[in-house]
């Protein structure tokens, strides 16, 4: 490097330092440097950038084709109205895509560091128990808010498009990074309490729900509460619309709080956990991770079972060892027993039963579309988002299956076993399926509720749990190819975001085609209003559509799959 050239690039290397400086110094310790550089390393927060910012264009894109026939350009108003709709559909999105990646990113913190077993290390350095905790969580939180700051140019567009309140963008993008700070906090606080990776997002994924509703409804709600009750009590000054930035201090106050808590408790678990190690001995192995702290029952069964010390609900291990060791070994309490869904089921009855029950009642048209409305909403959205989070979590976790074993170099012992190749390779690909059950049973749940509201028919509720099957199918089989090939996991989930990313464009692309599909499929669950627009096309023109759609599905799946275990058979993976 040239004189020039170190003259030019120390005043940016400076900089940084200069800013990092005080927080190394302050509550967040010099480990929050170390890690937010770490994860920029890697490479996948970019990758995961440009996939958040794809996830919201297309969204984007969908809705202005879906929208294009009923907007007329010709009246200004409309401008206005559908810059309003962008607006909350970018807002809502972003909330969504937000908690989405928190558990991922912020919830593997210290989990990761338990499975990793450096946890002690860590915690033989000078560092203390506040600096680890604050330093793991606001590195994270650095990450993460790049992807909320990504989509303020597109909220700024939309002000300038149709004159969208810049204190409506200006508040939503406020409660953004209040939601983002506390659930930040409780995915630590969850990671803290968690004994791997595995439990520690999907025991995450339950709290950003709960978190996530509450706040964006809350968001949503109370800027017109306040105004309701302003001019129900005579406030002073003319009141023009909702109530924003008073708005913001329940809210900033609710955020803080649970922040506190949330921190304060993980803080105080990594100082019980400090004073574990002290006393016990490290642990064995990495495999036995979960039986710390497991008490061994007594108890046997009829035939002299004992309970196995993994998890008191995990079956015992049997003779497929492959079986158990991708579907049960990093099982968790939801997906070890079913006794969870049963209380699922008791609510889908419970929200039926009040349903009928309220429709009972003498109601006007308007409310008695609204209560469906209300209906259709909890049933579609918790659908869509448990079956969208069962395919991302299934599709990455297959990525890893074959090419995560060559990262961390045990593939060549796997292969050593005496069991067919093939074996292995079937196992690792039904681990991931049946790993994340749970998820794909509360979209089914979502979609039972439909069903139990009468929204619509049982054939129409079977084709909700058929009809996304080629397509999870598809990206599975496709996941686990590129794992086999590929050296590491992140080419691996690139060429995923990538073959995602080609399917989606090929859709819009194909225009007229791809919608005539969609809207059969919308048509076989009761919502018949969008074939209306294709009328003056042959009858079976959509089946077709349809039926040639799912055929290419389940025709990638196949070739993946078998040129899968072709490779995996015949691969001299030692002489990697």
């Amino acid at each position: 490097m040239s004189h020039f050239d170190r003259t030019t690039a120390m005043p940016g290397k400076y900089l940084f330092s200069a800013v990092l400086a005080p927080l190394r110094g302050g509550w967040l310790g010099p480990h929050f440097q170390y890690d937010i550089v770490r994860l920029a390393r890697k490479g996948w927060p970019t990758l995961a950038r440009v996939l958040f910012l794809t996830v919201v264009l297309v969204s984007m894109l969908l809705m202005d084709r879906t929208q294009g026939q009923s907007v007329h350009f010709s009246q200004p108003a409309e401008f206005a109205r559908r810059a309003s709709n962008f607006a909350y559909l970018l807002i809502i999105l972003q909330d969504l895509l937000i908690l989405a990646l928190l558990p991922v990113y912020v919830a593997s913190a210290i989990a990761e560091e338990k499975e990793n077993q450096t946890l002690e290390s860590l915690t033989l350095t000078h560092l203390t128990d506040r600096e680890l905790v604050l330093g793991k969580f606001a590195a994270r939180l650095v990450h993460v808010g790049a992807f909320a700051l990504a989509t303020f140019p597109l909220l700024a567009f939309m002000h300038l498009w149709g004159n969208v309140d810049a204190s409506l963008l200006v508040y939503h993008e406020i409660n953004l990074f209040l939601m983002l700070i506390s659930a930040g906090s409780v995915c630590i606080w969850v990671s803290a309490r968690s004994d791997s990776v595995f439990n520690a997002i999907s025991s995450s994924y339950g709290w950003m729900a709960l978190l996530g509703f509450f706040c964006i409804v809350a968001a949503l709600a109370l800027p017109w509460f306040g105004e309701a009750a302003n001019r129900a009590a005579g406030g002073l000054g003319p009141v023009d619309g909702p109530l924003y930035f008073s708005s913001l201090i329940p809210l900033v106050l609710l955020h803080a709080g649970l922040t506190v808590v949330a921190l304060r408790s993980a803080i105080a678990r990594m100082e019980f956990l400090r004073r574990e190690e002290r006393k016990q001995t490290r642990k064995a192995t990495g495999s036995l991770a979960l039986t710390d702290n497991r008490p061994i029952s007594k108890r046997t069964g009829k035939r002299g079972q004992a309970q196995s010390r993994i998890h008191p609900w995990a079956w015992p291990v049997t003779g497929n060892a492959l079986f158990w060791k991708e579907c049960l070994k990093d099982g968790s309490t939801h997906s070890l027993s079913v006794r969870w869904l049963l209380y699922g089921v008791g609510f889908v009855a419970a929200v039926s039963a009040s349903y009928h029950l309220i429709n009972l009642f003498p109601l006007d048209d308007i409310r008695r579309n609204n209560m469906r409305g209300l209906a259709y909403t909890l049933t579609f959205t918790t659908y869509l988002i448990a079956l969208a989070a069962y395919f991302l979590v299934t599709v990455f976790q297959m990525t890893m299956t074959v090419a995560g074993e060559r990262e961390h170099g045990t593939l060549t012992f796997l292969l050593s076993i005496p069991d067919d190749r093939r074996a292995i390779l079937f196992a690792k690909w039904l681990g991931p399926w049946w790993r994340n059950w749970p998820i794909l049973a509360v979209s089914y749940l979502g979609a039972a509720v439909g069903f139990g509201c009468g929204i619509y028919d049982w054939k129409a509720f079977l084709l909700l749990i058929v009809l996304p099957w080629p397509l999870l199918l598809m990206l599975g089989c496709l996941g686990l190819w590129l794992s086999v090939l590929c050296r590491r996991v992140l080419f691996a989930n690139v060429a995923v975001v990538a073959f995602v990313g080609l399917v989606a464009i090929a859709h819009v692309a194909a225009g007229e085609p791809a919608w005539i599909a969609l809207a059969y499929y919308f048509s076989l669950v009761g919502e018949g209003a969008p074939m209306s627009r294709f009328e003056g096309y042959s009858p079976m023109l959509a089946p077709s559509m349809a039926l040639t759609q799912q055929t290419i599905f389940l025709s990638v799946a196949g070739l993946c799959t078998a040129h899968s275990f072709w490779v995996f058979g015949r691969k001299d993976y030692c002489a990697n």
